[in-house]
């Protein structure tokens, strides 16, 4: 079976990307151009219209193609030399209000990617029944006292149940690494990060927080 990603509230984090090149499909989810923010009320300030040209100019960058699709919020993409494909449903206000396709695909992920945001706990069972991957990274707090208090997080149910997850793998980003910039992040950067597996979530956080520390 090939390995799919779900990665919710993506953004133009292209990272995992470059970063794990054994996946070959990549399900990025994002609440963009709509609002910056997932929630179901729309404030004019926190709409990004211009998001999803700056996808496309951040992923035809790294070879990915835009292919023909008739859904307004589905962005496909696919790299003819990697043959991969990275589905980008934007416009989603996760967990609400799927559409069947995206139900569809998410259940074929058997790989989450957790990073800047912790989604709804709900996706861990729309996912693939089988064996599981948790990715993340040392700069998300993944801490059961800072989460949302409108659901139960991810990261709140494998703190609670780690054998929700088969492996947890974390890469971690150098001190000083300019994450959030778009054109920035590059194969010659990620190519040089660190990624290391864990037993839990826990363990994953607590590790990272210590490297935080000794930095």
């Amino acid at each position: 079976m090939s390995d799919t990603a779900v990665y919710v509230g993506a953004g133009s984090d292209i990272k995992p990307l470059l970063i794990f090149k054994y996946i070959s499909t990549f399900i990025y989810i994002d609440s963009q151009p709509l609002t910056e923010f997932g929630g179901i009320a729309l404030f004019s300030e926190c709409a990004r219209p211009k998001f999803p040209l700056q996808i496309y100019k951040t992923l035809t960058k790294h070879g990915f193609i835009k292919t023909v699709q008739n859904t307004p919020n589905l962005h496909e993409y696919y790299n003819p030399k990697t043959r991969r494909t990275l589905k980008y449903y934007m416009n989603c206000c996760f967990p609400k209000a799927l559409s069947q396709d995206l139900l569809n695909d998410i259940k074929s992920a058997n790989i989450l990617i957790c990073c800047g945001y912790t989604p709804c706990a709900e996706l861990i069972t729309m996912m693939n029944p089988g064996p599981k991957t948790f990715i993340g990274d040392n700069k998300t707090c993944y801490h059961l006292e800072e989460d949302d208090e409108q659901y139960f997080t991810i990261d709140q149910a494998l703190r609670e149940n780690p054998s929700l997850m088969t492996n947890y793998i974390r890469f971690d980003i150098p001190k000083g690494y300019p994450y959030w910039e778009d054109d920035y992040t590059d194969t010659t950067h990620t190519s040089r990060f660190t990624i290391s597996s864990y037993k839990s979530i826990e363990d994953l956080y607590e590790k990272s927080k210590r490297t935080k520390s000794k930095n």
